[in-house]
């Protein structure tokens, strides 16, 4: 499925085995696609998983980010689902940056663009009413 560019469906049969390591492993070995491959439903599944992951690496660190500026809280299949994936992954965000040195660049600089955009989704929704990080 991933060589013919069906990202959707590789998504949701992984997805659906609920089984962390072969998540890490699909966005370890895939490259995030361009805006629109995915469904909404993927899109903030993926999030949800990803946070529940003990360490977050580069790869999982850059689909999150991907995730996060393809994701729509105001798409009716998610956005009852939005705060209880967002605010475990701030807090995870949060806690990541506290222990993160500035020099490690690339991961400091992808948690840093996750707290972006989840404080513009604060900003921007009414949905998300968590505090800031």
């Amino acid at each position: 499925m991933i060589k013919e560019k069906n990202y959707d469906t590789a998504f949701e049969l992984v997805l659906a085995e609920r089984n962390l390591n072969l998540i890490s492993w699909l966005v370890s070995a895939v490259t995030p696609p361009a805006k629109g491959l995915l469904s909404q439903t993927v899109i903030i599944s993926v999030i949800q998983q990803l946070t529940c992951s003990p360490v977050l690496d580069i790869s999982q660190l850059d689909w999150i980010y991907h995730c996060l500026t393809e994701l729509d809280p105001k798409d009716h299949f998610i956005s009852k689902y939005i705060n209880e994936v967002l605010e475990p992954l701030q807090y995870k965000i949060k806690l990541a940056l506290e222990s993160t040195h500035p020099s490690h660049k690339e991961e400091y600089g992808l948690l840093n663009l996750i707290s972006m955009c989840i404080k513009h989704f604060n900003r921007s929704t009414d949905l998300l009413v968590f505090a800031e990080i």
